[in-house]
């Protein structure tokens, strides 16, 4: 299955964007309770066992699965702006 992490494609293909940052993104195969919630606020791991991907956006390849599954994300035309501590990620679809 695919999924896209910044924008929504709908019907009749309009393209919305996310208007705003996304530093860390983390995908579980169960719902998450109140405190395992918590602790992925605070930028660690809720459940290793669970853990399906983990895309940091850091490194060499920011589009990296940290998780160690291999679910490594795609480019789509997104220009990598190497910052001082960040990188910004642009790009049309």
């Amino acid at each position: 299955k695919y999924f896209s992490i910044g924008s929504n494609v709908f019907d009749g293909g309009n393209i919305q964007f996310t208007k705003g940052y996304i530093s860390d993104v983390q995908l579980y195969n169960k719902a998450l309770s109140p405190n395992e919630v918590k602790i992925v606020s605070n930028g660690d791991i809720a459940d290793k066992s669970s853990l399906i991907a983990h895309y940091d956006f850091e490194g060499d390849n920011p589009f990296a699965d940290k998780s160690g599954h291999g679910h490594d994300g795609v480019n789509h035309g997104i220009t990598i702006v190497d910052g001082e501590d960040y990188y910004i990620l642009t790009g049309t679809a």
